[in-house]
C-alpha cells in the first residue's frame, strides 16, 4: 500500500468522513476538468472567428483591387482636350500647339449649352472668358444675352484649334477657353510691332487701306481709319483697335481686286 495513502487514511476517524472527502475531491477534479475543457473550446471558437475575418477582408480588398473601374492618380483636366492644331498662326503669330491648351485648371462640371439667342448669366463668364485671351473686343459689355459677337468670337476660337465652326458652348469647349493661354493681341495707333506689317497687308488685301500704302511696323493714322472702316461695315465697336477677334474676322474675309 502506498505510505501517502495510509497517512492520508488515517487522519480520518472514520469511514463516512473518508467518503466525505473522497466525494468532494471527485466533484473538484471534474468541475476542473470541464473547466479546462470550456476553455480550450472558447480558444477554438475564438481562433476560428479570426480565419473567417481575415477569409473575407481578402475576398473584399481582392475584388476592390480588380474592379478598375476609375484611376484616381488621373487628375480631372486631363480628360478634356481639344483637338488644337499645331504651329503657329502667321499673321497673329500665336502658337496654337495642344500642349498650350490643356493645363491643370479644374474643369467646369455643371451642363453648359450656351449659344446665339441664350439668355443665361454664365454667358458674362464666358464673355470674360474670351476678352481674357484676346477672342472678344475689351470694349463689349458683359451681357447675359449670347449675342453676335460672341457668336463669332466662339467661332474664332474653334476656328484657331481646327473645331467645326459652329458658335455653340458645350462643357468640353467651355473648358478648353478657360485652359487656352493668354494670346490676347492688341495693336491700335501709336503701336510699332512686326505683326502691324501682317496686319496692312490683311487690310489692303480686303480692300480697306490703300495699296499705295508702304508697309510698316508702326501702327499709323491710315492703319487706324482702315481698322475702323472693317468694324463699321462688319457692326463691331469701332475702337480702331485690333485684337485677335479683329484678326481673326479679317482672315476670313474674302480678298478684293
Amino acid at each position: 500500500m502506498d505510505p501517502t495513502k495510509k497517512e492520508e487514511i488515517d487522519v480520518f476517524e472514520d469511514d463516512n468522513e473518508q467518503d466525505d472527502y473522497e466525494k468532494e475531491n471527485y466533484s473538484r477534479s471534474n468541475k476542473d476538468a470541464l473547466t479546462n475543457n470550456s476553455a480550450v473550446k472558447a480558444a477554438i471558437f475564438v481562433f476560428g472567428l479570426m480565419i473567417c475575418i481575415i477569409i473575407i477582408y481578402v475576398i473584399i480588398s481582392g475584388s476592390g483591387s480588380d474592379s478598375g473601374a476609375y484611376n484616381s492618380s488621373l487628375p480631372l483636366s486631363s480628360a478634356v482636350k481639344g483637338t488644337a492644331k499645331s504651329g503657329t498662326n502667321t499673321a497673329t503669330g500665336i502658337n496654337t500647339s495642344t500642349s498650350n491648351v490643356a493645363t491643370e485648371t479644374p474643369v467646369t462640371t455643371a451642363a453648359i449649352s450656351l449659344k446665339a439667342g441664350s439668355n443665361d448669366p454664365m454667358v458674362q463668364q464666358l464673355q470674360q472668358l474670351l476678352k481674357d485671351k484676346g477672342y472678344l473686343a475689351q470694349s463689349v459689355a458683359l451681357a447675359n444675352n449670347f449675342g453676335s459677337q460672341t457668336e463669332a468670337a466662339v467661332k474664332a476660337f474653334q476656328k484657331e484649334y481646327n473645331m467645326p465652326q459652329t458658335g455653340v458652348v458645350d462643357n468640353n469647349l467651355y473648358n478648353m477657353i478657360q485652359n487656352a493661354p493668354d494670346t490676347r493681341l492688341q495693336l491700335k495707333l501709336g503701336v510699332t510691332d512686326p505683326k502691324v506689317k501682317d496686319l496692312q497687308q490683311l487690310l489692303k488685301d480686303k480692300g480697306y487701306l490703300d495699296k499705295s500704302v508702304a508697309l510698316a511696323d508702326n501702327f499709323g493714322a491710315k492703319t487706324q481709319a482702315a481698322v475702323i472702316a472693317f468694324q463699321k461695315a462688319k457692326g463691331y465697336t469701332q475702337d480702331g483697335i485690333v485684337t485677335n477677334f479683329i484678326m481673326q474676322q479679317l482672315q476670313a474675309e474674302p480678298n478684293k481686286p
